[in-house]
């Protein structure tokens, strides 16, 4: 009996130490995160600094330029404006940005989608807002992901988070 818990209680220290010493490393790796500007900050920052070449999106091209100039390696960091409700726009850039990425020899590794908006008043909910909430959150992503899932089938490679 003492002998199956010893086991697990040294695989989970193992685990633990593993998790503490290991050093993400996203060196040729790029990453593209969707989001507005205010919730990417910080990810890009992380995913600047382990290495990786970094695409941020969102309608507001002035914040996410405030973004790429505070990152560790502004060179690495591509802003793309993308506004989620306009999916003929979606389309359009996501196709252009995966033609420029495999020009380059390159691939998307990493597709970080955390875009949203909710409705925080409820009382003044009216149907035009909970259009705009589904186009941003449910069409928006599914028309992008649409766009995105060939090219990471097609060099059998790539996450979506």
């Amino acid at each position: 009996l003492f002998f199956p818990i010893g086991l697990l209680v040294l695989y989970a220290l193992i685990a633990y130490i593993r998790r503490k010493i290991a050093k993400p490393n996203y060196q040729g790796k790029t990453v593209w995160i969707m989001a507005h500007p205010q919730a990417s900050a910080d990810l890009a920052y992380e995913f600047n600094r382990t290495g990786a070449e970094l695409i941020i999106s969102a309608r507001n091209v002035t914040e996410l330029e405030r973004v790429k100039k505070a990152c560790s390696d502004p060179s690495k960091v591509q802003v793309v404006g993308l506004d989620m409700t306009n999916f003929s726009e979606v389309e359009k850039v996501s196709a252009e940005v995966l033609t420029k990425l495999e020009s380059q020899g390159k691939k998307l590794d990493v597709l970080f989608k955390t875009l949203g908006l909710d409705a925080l008043l409820v009382p003044q909910y009216s149907f035009e807002n909970h259009k705009t909430l589904f186009e941003v959150n449910v069409n928006g992503p599914y028309k992008h992901m649409q766009a995105v899932i060939p090219h990471m089938i097609k060099n059998q490679s790539g996450q979506i988070v």
